[in-house]
C-alpha cells in the first residue's frame, strides 16, 4: 500500500524550519550572544567589596541602575567568570520582587 505525505504536515513542517532560520538569522546579526560582553555592554562595571568576619571579598560587577537593566538582569548569559555578578541598585528603599526569566547561571 502506497503511503501518501500530509500537505499540511509537510507545509507546518517548512514554516516551523523557516521559522527557526529566520530567528537564528535576527539573532546573529542584533549581536545577541551569550557573551556577557555584548548582552551587558549598556551596564556600567564596578568593584564591589563585601567585609566579612572572615575577610574582605572583592567582586567585579555589572550595575544594574534603570527599570530596563533590572528587567534585562543576566537573562540569556550563559556565562561569568568567578568572582563576577550583577547588583540591582534601585532609588529608594522598598520591597522589591524578582523573576530570574532566561537566567542561565547561578
Amino acid at each position: 500500500m502506497q503511503q501518501f505525505l500530509n500537505p499540511y504536515k509537510v507545509r507546518n513542517r517548512i514554516v516551523l524550519i523557516a521559522a527557526i532560520a529566520l530567528l537564528m538569522a535576527l539573532l546573529s546579526v542584533t549581536g545577541f550572544s551569550a557573551e556577557p560582553a555584548a548582552l551587558l555592554r549598556n551596564f556600567a562595571r564596578d568593584q564591589l567589596v563585601i567585609e566579612t568576619a572572615g575577610g574582605s571579598r572583592t567582586f567585579k560587577v555589572y550595575v544594574a541602575t534603570t527599570n530596563q537593566q533590572r528587567a534585562q538582569g543576566l537573562m540569556f548569559v550563559k556565562s561569568m567568570d568567578a568572582g563576577e555578578g550583577m547588583i540591582f541598585l534601585y532609588p529608594e528603599i522598598a520591597p522589591v520582587a524578582m523573576w530570574m526569566k532566561n537566567t542561565f547561571i547561578p
